[in-house]
This record gives structure tokens, C-alpha cells and sequence, in this order.
């Protein structure tokens, strides 16, 4: 397991600063999370650890050696995970290149999103999570990892739309005349 943080200095609209990317060495599936502050990491970060442990045994974890893996480190020993974690060292991203390569192609995704949509900058702004959580799961299933990882396919695959689509909301509550819409 690769993990690694993103900073942007734009907060989004649940409030986060940070975007964490846990990628599986092996099948190339990624997880993303999304923090505040860097502090939160451990604790947003190690249920998923613990969900992926039950279903594939984590033997490794490589990131930097930033204060708050530590402390996910630590976590972990507490929890009765056996992962051991491998630390980079300082200023070689290339040791760590699944998650720095995985960072630079989801966030060209994000921007290609954010294009597509035609959304504003402030718009962008807001949504920039989103936007990344949702390329993170097309992702998945475009390159057929999560058949691979899970083994079965995704139950949500069939029902892609595009990232910004404008959709219609019904209004239902009420008998409306034949020629008014019918929803917004």
C-alpha cells in the first residue's frame, strides 16, 4: 500500500484542505480521503486500513516520514495490525512514485472534470473534493481494477454520468397544470 497527501490551498465545501491518496501496489486500486488537517489522517485513514486488512492482509505501507504517519503507525500497532511501514526519504519522491504518478493523473482527471462541467473557478473551488472522490472511483472501474481487487464488478458501473450534469429534480408533492414543469 502507497499512501501520500495533497494540499490545496482552496477549502472545499465539507471543509478540506488535504487529499489522501491510499493506492494497492498491486492492483492499482485507490482509495481517496479527504482531512481538514493533516492531523485527522490516523483517524480517517485507519478504518479503511482495517476494511482493506480484512479482505487483503496490508504487509507494507510506504509514504514519508511526515509526523502524522507516524502516528498512523502507531495506530496501527495499537489496533494489532501487522504493517510495516516504510518511510521515504526526504526530498526523493520517486521512492514513493505509485502515489506522486497516481496524484498527477487524478488531478489532471479532476481539471478535466472541472472543464468538461463548465464550471467556474469559485464553483471549482468548492467542489474540487468531489470532483476528486468521483474520478477516484472512475479510476477504479475504467481500468478494471475493482473486478480485479473485489472479484466482481462494480453494481454502480452501468449507472455513470458525468461529473457537473445537469439533472432535473421531479416535484411530486403536488398536481401541477399539463403544460408547467415538472420539476428543477
Amino acid at each position: 500500500m502507497c499512501s501520500d497527501i495533497s494540499g490545496i490551498k482552496h477549502v472545499s465545501l465539507g471543509g478540506a484542505k488535504f487529499w489522501v491518496l491510499l493506492i494497492d501496489e498491486f492492483t492499482k486500486v485507490k482509495w481517496s480521503k479527504f482531512l481538514k488537517n493533516k492531523s485527522e489522517l490516523a483517524m480517517k485513514v485507519l478504518p479503511l486500513m482495517k476494511e482493506i486488512n480484512n479482505k487483503n492482509t496490508i504487509s507494507y505501507v510506504r509514504c514519508d516520514n511526515a509526523g502524522e504517519n507516524k502516528t498512523l503507525e502507531k495506530q496501527c500497532k495499537e489496533a494489532g495490525m501487522n504493517i510495516c511501514f516504510e518511510y521515504t526519504a526526504p526530498n526523493t519522491p520517486q521512492q514513493n512514485g505509485v502515489c506522486e504518478s497516481g496524484f498527477l493523473t487524478m488531478w489532471n482527471m479532476v481539471c478535466a472534470c472541472n472543464n468538461s462541467a463548465g464550471f467556474d473557478q469559485e464553483t471549482r473551488n468548492l467542489l474540487w473534493a468531489e470532483c476528486a472522490n468521483t474520478v477516484t472511483k472512475i479510476d477504479n472501474l475504467v481500468r478494471n481494477k475493482y473486478e480485479k481487487y473485489y472479484g466482481k464488478p462494480a453494481k454502480y458501473s452501468k449507472k455513470l454520468r458525468n461529473f457537473g450534469e445537469v439533472a432535473i429534480v421531479a416535484n411530486r408533492n403536488k398536481i401541477q397544470e399539463k403544460l408547467k414543469n415538472k420539476g428543477i
